[in-house]
């Protein structure tokens, strides 16, 4: 095909090929999702436009949440000081190309410098004082003597470089928290145990924001630390196993299913099906019965797919009278919400 006639159906076709791949995306959330499940409902995607844009935008919106996340300590570090410093000299060769570890120490030194300073106030916040005021002092001198700079620009110049620093120390906060979480969850991994694991990701991390902060001058920002992130996204994801994660909390957030259900409220039909699969014991002369504490897996298409004592089953839809969840209130945590839907 000739290039110039490519380029010219592309741009001309630009907004529905962009739609496509939308709802590409989209369908590769459900799909993924009911793949890991191991079920498929009775589910038409093209009628269900609505269903698909939406999880097409929380997918993504996630994985770009977490991409921003992941390198945001040294691109901000590198966006809002160390590119525009009088400092930079220190950590740039003569070309202005930016130093591995001349970066690094600058970059790493002070906010090792801030989490020791919030270490020591968690012990002793009379220790911390003294630690903060010389930690100060011995920024101030490094600044003087790392530049030409006296009174006014010294001072400037110095409270950049902290407000740099402390501001990357916050934001790095975000992706040691994700590591941390995951290393002391209960996952299983082929590749260790989630701690090991962790180790080795939260140093991947940090090197990937210390390139973050070195970003070579040929490349464009845009595409050099989307780059990085997808890469810290990748590595995180693939080395916990947790790419599954994605999906079902797209499926969690819209009820669509991975639903921690407290309760289910059934009709008779339903009670007697549920004791011939041996999930009910028995089953009351009643006009209802209900199962506590099932996860509702799917609740899309004809039938409800539930999980109950690792027992994966199918309801009608219509055989349900309602379910509930129960969720922590903002006011108070000993409230609950619940959650009901119909047939």
């Amino acid at each position: 095909m000739d290039s110039v006639k490519f380029k010219e159906y592309i741009y001309g076709n630009l907004a529905s090929i962009f739609w496509s791949i939308f709802l590409l995306i989209g369908g590769a959330i459900f799909v993924s999702y009911y793949a890991n499940i191991g079920y498929m409902p009775d589910f038409d995607f093209k009628s269900s436009i609505t269903l698909v844009s939406a999880a097409s935008i929380t997918a993504i919106l996630t994985v770009l949440l977490f991409i921003v996340i992941l390198i945001l300590p040294g691109a901000f570090w590198s966006g809002t000081w160390a590119d525009s410093s009088s400092l930079r000299s220190n950590w740039e060769d003569e070309k202005g190309h930016k130093e591995l570890f001349k970066t690094a120490l600058w970059f790493g030194v002070p906010i090792l410098y801030f989490y020791g300073l919030l270490a020591i106030f968690v012990v002793s916040w009379m220790v911390a004082i003294p630690y903060f005021l010389i930690g100060i002092s011995l920024f101030f001198l490094v600044v003087y003597k790392k530049s030409t700079l006296i009174r006014k620009p010294l001072i400037a110049e110095t409270a950049k470089m902290l407000f740099a620093s402390f501001t990357s120390s916050i934001l790095a906060f975000f992706p040691i928290f994700i590591v941390f979480s995951l290393s002391l969850s209960s996952l299983t991994t082929s590749k260790g145990s989630p701690a090991f694991v962790g180790i080795i990701v939260a140093v991947f991390i940090v090197f990937i924001n210390v390139l973050a902060t070195a970003k070579p001058n040929k490349i464009n920002g845009l595409v050099y630390y989307p780059g990085l992130g997808f890469a810290a996204f990748f590595v995180v994801f693939s080395s916990f196993e947790i790419f599954h994660r994605v999906p079902e909390r797209v499926m969690e957030l819209y009820k669509f299913g991975s639903i921690e259900a407290k309760k289910i409220i059934m009709k008779n039909e339903a009670c007697e099906t549920l004791l011939l699969l041996g999930v009910l014991p028995k089953v009351e002369p009643k006009k209802q019965c209900f199962l506590n504490d099932v996860k509702i897996l799917s609740r899309l298409g004809k039938d409800m797919y539930l999980e109950v004592n690792d027992i994966k089953f199918t309801i009608k839809n219509s055989e349900i009278l309602s379910w509930s969840v129960q969720e922590i209130s903002n006011k108070s945590s000993n409230s609950d919400a619940a959650s009901s839907a119909g047939s």
